[in-house]
């Protein structure tokens, strides 16, 4: 079980949709941090004017304590406290829930909304028993000094948590006596803090909520992207894994897009070239064992019958025998030779030291053995262009220039039928000299012509078949050695032309030597 779970969790899918998880409920969880102080801020902030714009509103209603008595000879303030405190009790409190409580400068209690106003008598004969607030609040102390205060406390005779708010605000009046403004009274504003905590739960099971519910879809996105990912991944195992059990023609599915499309585009293209490579190796083992099978056979053939001794008194027999050993074993050395030299070009173990080198010479030696190798019928032409500089030098090694100019003369001379021309042209360019050698035989298929340079190529219907199958792709070895390429162009029935790109003496060659 714990095996199973733990392969689970190995799963590329399902660590991507951990991790859209885990990303998620961590930004949420910092949302809800950076988030819910601002909120209660906002929340108490707006209780706290709602609290100060009640105290403004009714403090313009009421006159201070030095307003003197009335037409009737009843004292103003004592009147308003009253009918303050009426108001308070009958019409503001009921509606606002909040408890108002008047005070006089020295923030002794004058009105109290939570008292019956019909019991006046009653409360003014038990306010004069309490002392002044402004000792044991700081709030109230603050307003008798002229100043706004406000705090959070528990309610009244009520030990827990601070969830009241308390403010006490000064009232200025005009005293016309004094010809100022001075401290009439204070209003001192309480209000339960239930309704923002009841806010601030709602706003939080609103945020679980959208929490949830992005969750939610960020497991159904990770799902999606994650299948669509993991897919790609799933189908290049099952392809590799088809390669490894040599299935070499299973291909992913192509057409999507970003890194998945680019991936199975990739692996096709790899596919296409491992497949091609199997090929050449499956070719290679062919050639390779036809190639030495022949010389060998012819060999021991020969040397069986001369064993025999029935040949020992036939000396034109015997000697033919021998002819054919020596063709056969220098065949075979030939061979294995090429094998051995081109595996050393691909590794880059044939030390190849380049200086500059005059190409006229290089080029009419070689012309000079295609001459003389060639079959009858087949000629060899050379003619250097007028205002060709026979001073004119390349930067390279001597002996593989010519070995990768024979090799080309060798395979257009083999593919050069009776009565055609093997043409050799020299072309000058600011940075390269181009050695173009042509044949007017059967041409190479377009689609052939990529797989040219590999080693033992066969194309199909014989068009490269002459020789050990080695030649042209030790011509690529050299000339890439010799920071140079070769290049070809065909038509089927008209020909080839393959085209040495050698660099011009001009730069620094390895080793120090300047051309």
């Amino acid at each position: 079980m714990w095996e199973r779970l733990l392969n689970s969790l190995a799963s590329l899918r399902i660590q991507l949709i951990i991790t859209y998880v885990l990303v998620t409920a961590f930004s949420f969880g910092i949302l809800a941090l950076l988030i819910m102080k601002p909120v209660e801020r906002v929340l108490m902030k707006r209780e706290e004017d709602n609290l100060i714009l009640i105290a403004r509103t009714l403090g313009t209603t009421i006159n201070p304590p030095w307003s003197g008595k009335d037409r009737l000879g009843e004292d103003i303030w004592e009147k308003d406290q009253l009918w303050t405190m009426r108001r308070c009790r009958d019409y503001i409190a009921p509606f606002t829930k909040v408890r108002i409580r008047m005070l006089d400068a020295r923030g002794s209690l004058l009105t109290d909304s939570e008292w019956n106003w019909r019991r006046w008598n009653a409360w003014v004969q038990y306010r004069s028993e309490l002392p002044s607030l402004a000792a044991a609040r700081g709030e109230v102390r603050r307003a008798v000094e002229g100043q706004y205060g406000a705090t959070l406390r528990p309610a009244e005779d009520v030990s827990g948590a601070p969830d009241h708010l308390y403010i006490a605000l000064p009232v200025f009046k005009a005293d016309g006596a004094a010809g100022k403004e001075r401290l009439a009274f204070i209003l001192y504003l309480n209000k339960s803090l239930a309704g923002v905590r009841k806010d601030l739960a709602q706003f939080q099971q609103l945020l679980k909520v959208w929490m949830i519910a992005t969750l939610l879809a960020t497991i159904l996105a990770g799902v999606l992207f994650s299948s669509r990912l993991s897919s790609g991944l799933r189908a290049a195992t099952q392809v590799a894994r088809a390669f490894a059990a040599g299935r070499m023609d299973r291909r992913m599915r192509e057409g999507g897009r970003g890194e998945v499309g680019e991936l199975a585009a990739a692996f096709n293209q790899m596919a296409v070239a491992l497949q091609h490579q199997e090929q050449l190796r499956r070719a290679l083992l062919a050639d390779v064992s036809h190639e030495l099978r022949t010389p060998l056979t012819a060999i021991t053939g020969c040397a069986e019958s001369l064993a025999d001794g029935a040949l020992r008194e036939d000396k034109a027999t015997t000697e033919r025998f021998l002819g054919i050993i020596t063709r056969e074993s220098e065949r075979l050395r030939r061979l294995v030779n090429d094998i051995l030299e081109l595996s050393k070009l691909q590794a880059g173990a044939l030390p190849i030291p380049r200086a500059p080198l005059p190409l006229a010479p290089l080029v009419e030696d070689a012309v000079e053995i295609a001459r003389m190798q060639a079959e009858a019928g087949v000629t060899v032409t050379y003619d250097p262009p007028a205002d060709f500089d026979p001073e004119l030098a390349v930067g390279g090694n001597e002996d593989r220039l010519a070995q990768a100019l024979r090799n080309l003369l060798d395979n257009a001379l083999h593919h050069a039928p009776a009565g055609s021309a093997v043409t050799v042209r020299v072309e000058t360019q600011p940075e390269w000299v181009l050695v173009h050698v042509s044949d007017a035989g059967e041409g190479i298929p377009p689609e052939e012509l990529p797989w040219i340079f590999d080693r033992f190529y066969r194309g199909s219907q014989g068009t490269v078949r002459a020789g050990s199958g080695l030649g042209l792709a030790i011509v690529r070895e050299i000339m890439l050695a010799h920071e140079g390429r070769v290049t070809v162009e065909s038509a089927v029935g008209r020909g080839t032309t393959f085209s040495l790109h050698l660099p011009r003496a001009q730069a620094a060659m390895p080793g120090g030597v300047k051309l």
